[in-house]
């Protein structure tokens, strides 16, 4: 059962228009949106969209092998850690 804070995500992602993220609670209790439609460009367009909506953080794009990683953060003022996290595993092969 997704908890009330995800249930409130998702009515804002329909009210706004937003594409569908899959969301889960993590093991601290942020919500997890994660852009996994395995459309590397749609991923990519779903997390930015997302983030910019939500006003997080975004990290510092990190390679693994053909992978980028994409993550944002959203923490309230004085919280000591995020209320929203979102990834992206986008498959990007670096061109030879």
């Amino acid at each position: 059962m997704a908890s009330p804070a995800i249930h409130a995500l998702r009515a804002q992602g329909r009210a706004a228009g937003l594409p569908r993220l899959d969301w889960t609670t993590t093991c601290a209790g942020a919500a997890l949106g994660h852009a996994n439609s395995g459309e590397p460009a749609k991923d990519r367009a779903a997390f930015e969209q997302w983030a910019d909506h939500l006003g997080a953080t975004r990290w510092r794009e990190t390679r693994s092998d053909e992978y980028v990683l994409l993550r944002a953060t959203v923490t309230a003022d004085g919280e000591e850690g995020p209320s929203v996290v979102l990834v992206a595993n986008i498959y990007a092969p670096e061109s030879s």
